[in-house]
């Protein structure tokens, strides 16, 4: 070959390699614009036209070398996925990211993409997983210095501790992330640390500095323009309003927050507003108004998080975990091949693991067995009228007896209380409150919660607890209501939330709802 047939070659080779050097280059610096303008249009709150972006974002990257950058933007389709409500395309993005992270090593992006999970756990009340993720995220951000993601996984854990009513260990966090976020003057973090410290006071009915927190942080966030922020604070404030009376002002509220979640496309607040105004209305005797909301609220709550959402969610979760597991296995079988002892040392280890299977399925069959006979009870309990018993009425009467109080005005709130409780059903209102019976009864409600703490040997939450337990009981054992999901039973049992409903379930029934839905 002759020297000028080379270096021709040569020079076709460095254009070829130059050129594709400067689109790579070109694919970056879009995608990097791109993401940019998702993250200004996400600020502004409008989530669908972000999305649009950060996928025009995501097919430049893959042009690119830059897996640091793919694995943000993927963290970020994943987040508009979730506030948009569809979770299970959330979650398959947070694992898409998970995974490059995990082959090239990416600490700070794995941290990002723990916490994003561990949110969506928690949106789903499985709060120890979401305790966990979050856990994993502090741990990478300790070992990376990672000041303000270590300030974020403190609000997330404060915030799975409040729901764990460990309202101490809550506050601590909380305070802890507020002093980083002071430091670092991150007024972002400022404002989401205020609102949790409210969300925690409202709580335990401090309702007085629940407000006070609620306004700082919505003054700060309306500063920042940050419109999701101002939906859950606006929304925040007027439960407080609502609690007071302070009917007009918490319509107000509700209906400004109802219409930046439409425009911001907030499925899940939208929800809540709808459900709000329905109440609020209910109470304020406006029954059309009320209907109206209800119906709107009936309509939008399985569209938020719907069966088949639930499904894809863990499908993608159980294909993750099983991938892991199969990479373990093989990783496994390599050390096993190398070492006969490992080998030996898995054998001994299977039938001491065969021995507890067979102990843990006796045992399992035994607590079947029991279930089945608390099941029993259960329906035969929810068959009888009425949640006070014979003996417990001739219990009541000789504690009347030994109470230096006047007989027979016991005796007579006693049977009010129970009357107005079995014939109104006042519990089925998820607000109701020892104010309200006491306001219905035209009574002091020391005298009512005296009563429930003697005649019933419980407090008042317990108490009305009860009742709603055997409301749902009696729901779950008629063939009109099969279709209703344990959410729509707890709502129209009366119950806040989903987990609160399966607690006092298994503490009055002995087992859990869903046991009971299959087993009746």
């Amino acid at each position: 070959m002759d020297m000028k047939r080379l270096f021709l070659i040569i020079a076709i080779l460095f254009f070829k390699l130059l050129t594709f050097a400067q689109q790579e280059e070109n694919s970056f610096f879009i995608a990097d614009s791109l993401n940019n303008a998702g993250d200004k249009i996400f600020e502004n709150g409008n989530f669908h036209e972000a999305l649009e972006k950060y996928f025009l974002a995501y097919n430049s990257i893959q042009k690119t070398d830059s897996v640091q950058k793919e694995t943000e933007i993927l963290n970020n389709i994943g987040v508009m996925y979730d506030y948009l409500g569809e979770y299970a395309d959330a979650l398959k993005h947070y694992l898409l990211a998970l995974e490059i992270c995990d082959r090239e090593g990416l600490l700070k992006q794995k941290a990002i993409s723990y916490n994003n999970i561990g949110a969506l756990y928690f949106f789903r009340e499985k709060y120890k997983e979401a305790l966990s993720y979050y856990e994993l995220s502090l741990s990478i951000e300790f070992e990376i210095g990672d000041t303000l993601g270590i300030a974020q996984s403190y609000e997330n854990i404060g915030i799975i501790h409040k729901r764990f009513e460990d309202y101490v260990k809550a506050e601590d966090y909380y305070l802890d992330a507020l002093e980083i976020y002071k430091n670092i003057e991150y007024s972002g973090g400022i404002s989401n640390v205020f609102a949790n410290l409210g969300s925690l006071n409202y709580e335990q009915q401090k309702y007085k500095k629940a407000l006070n927190f609620y306004l700082k942080s919505y003054e700060i966030q309306k500063n920042n323009n940050d419109l999701t922020g101002q939906v859950f604070s606006l929304n925040s404030i007027a439960d407080i309003y609502t609690v007071q009376k302070e009917y007009l002002k918490a319509e107000t509220l509700f209906l400004k927050s109802l219409e930046i979640s439409k425009k911001s496309g907030l499925n899940e607040q939208v929800r809540y507003s709808y459900n709000a105004l329905s109440v609020l209305y209910e109470k304020t005797k406006q029954d059309e108004k009320a209907l109206v909301f209800y119906k709107l609220y009936t309509q939008n709550k399985d569209s938020v998080f719907n069966i088949s959402k639930h499904k894809q969610f863990e499908e993608l979760q159980t294909k993750y975990e099983t991938e892991k597991k199969e990479n373990r296995i093989v990783q496994q079988e390599l050390v096993i091949k190398k070492n006969n002892v490992v080998i030996l040392a898995s054998v001994i280890g299977l039938s001491i693991g065969l021995v507890f299977i067979l102990i843990m399925s006796w045992l399992y069959i035994q607590k079947h067995k029991a279930y089945k006979l608390l099941v029993k009870l259960n329906i035969e309990l929810a068959n009888q009228s009425g949640i006070v018993t014979k003996s417990e009425k001739r219990i009541q009467a000789e504690k009347y007896s030994k109470s230096s109080l006047t007989e027979n005005v016991k005796s007579e709130l006693h049977e009010k209380i129970i009357a107005y409780l079995e014939n109104e059903k006042p519990y089925l209102n998820k607000h109701f409150s020892i104010d309200d019976i006491a306001e219905a009864l035209d009574t002091n409600k020391k005298y009512i919660s005296r009563i429930i703490n003697q005649d019933f040997g419980t407090n008042f939450n317990n108490f009305i607890n009860k009742f709603r337990v055997n409301h749902a009981r009696i729901m779950i054992l008629d063939p009109e209501n099969q279709k209703l999901s344990l959410q729509g039973i707890a709502e129209l049992s009366g119950f806040n939330t989903r987990a609160t409903f399966i607690s006092a379930f298994k503490k009055f029934a002995g087992v859990t709802p869903s046991y009971f839905m299959k087993k009746k």
